[in-house]
């Protein structure tokens, strides 16, 4: 008897009438019915969402791993070793790793499943993309950022930095970044260099989207910064954090909240963007990394092991899944 014979007779009115049969037809009809829902259907509502793939890297495995957030199952898995820390993904759909054990950017194409390196020399850190376009700007403790073509697999350029450089995130085709030694951003535009000096020690970014505002959390501290970017200075420092530590940073898609979170207490912040002001604290018990907020959801690298999506509008936690050992960082992408 196939399935579809089997749910006929379980729903068959006809068959109801048999005393001896209904709770037994029941409980197996609900067994089947269950059994032919998508894995994570029941798990918070995860699989009335549009599907989506978020990869995690896990630097402690030394993997890139791709998760399908409907049935929060490891759907792909990419042996790229050497710590991957810090990645993005770029406009044609490639993943650029920081794989900081081998000197090396290592690009990931999930379509053909190939796995290739950029050799730079040093130990990278940090990507970032540049939105809409075919490049990405790879950077360096060492004081070293390159722009590379990740399709080409070709380094573009390098530009020598003092300090320490840290993260950086691109904007209008110019690449800003934290300097973890001294209270200053470096702003790159083509081949030249300038900084503007704030208050903090910077360590993670990102401009608040349909304005000018760079938000800079701390390396070392409870102060987080905003730099006018229009006008090449900081306008507001704020507090925020329990704990004088490193902290990363993402907004919602509207620009109206950023989520900072902080692994040394466990905890993502919530501020109200406008008023500067922590509107609420999620706890997550681990020790959160990198906050990717899209569609809606936000999918937090909660260390030691997990990844957890949860709603960004009310913030309740959709769901949890142990990934990988030292997870770190997740890019999305939208299927």
């Amino acid at each position: 008897m196939g399935v579809a014979d089997l749910l006929f007779w379980i729903v068959d009115p006809c068959q109801s009438m048999l005393p001896m049969h209904s709770v037994f037809q029941m409980r197996l009809w609900l067994a089947v019915s269950a059994s032919l829902l998508p894995c994570g259907a029941l798990a918070g509502g995860l699989a009335a969402q549009p599907a989506s793939v978020v990869y995690a890297s896990a630097e402690g495995s030394g993997a890139l791993l791709g998760i399908d957030t409907n049935s929060l199952r490891v759907v792909r898995h990419f042996d790229v070793g050497n710590r991957p820390h810090n990645l993005d993904r770029t406009a044609d759909g490639l993943l650029a790793v920081a794989t900081q054990g081998a000197n090396a950017v290592t690009i990931v194409d999930t379509k053909s499943e190939s796995v290739d390196r950029i050799d730079l020399g040093v130990p990278p850190h940090d990507v970032a993309a540049r939105a809409g376009g075919a490049t990405a700007f790879v950077l360096s403790e060492r004081g070293l950022l390159a722009e590379i073509n990740p399709a080409s697999r070709r380094v573009l350029r390098r530009i020598e930095l003092e300090g320490r450089p840290h993260d950086v995130i691109a904007w209008r085709g110019t690449a800003l970044i934290t300097d973890i030694s001294a209270g200053r951003i470096f702003v790159v535009e083509g081949d030249g260099v300038h900084t503007i000096p704030i208050s903090v020690v910077g360590h993670d970014l990102a401009v608040r989207p349909g304005t000018q505002e760079l938000w800079v959390t701390p390396w070392k501290s409870n102060r987080a910064v905003v730099v006018d970017l229009g006008g090449q200075k900081q306008i507001a420092e704020f507090r925020v954090g329990r704990a004088p530590s490193h902290k990363h940073l993402a907004f919602s898609e509207d620009g109206g909240e950023a989520w900072i979170a902080e692994p040394e207490s466990g905890n993502v912040f919530v501020v109200d963007a406008k008023t500067r002001e922590v509107v609420d604290r999620v706890a997550l018990g681990g020790h959160p990394h990198h906050v990717r907020i899209a569609a809606g959801r936000a999918y937090v690298a909660d260390g030691p092991n997990d990844l957890v999506i949860l709603d960004a509008v009310n913030r309740r936690v959709l769901g949890r899944l142990a990934v990988g050992a030292g997870i770190h960082d997740v890019a999305v992408a939208v299927q």
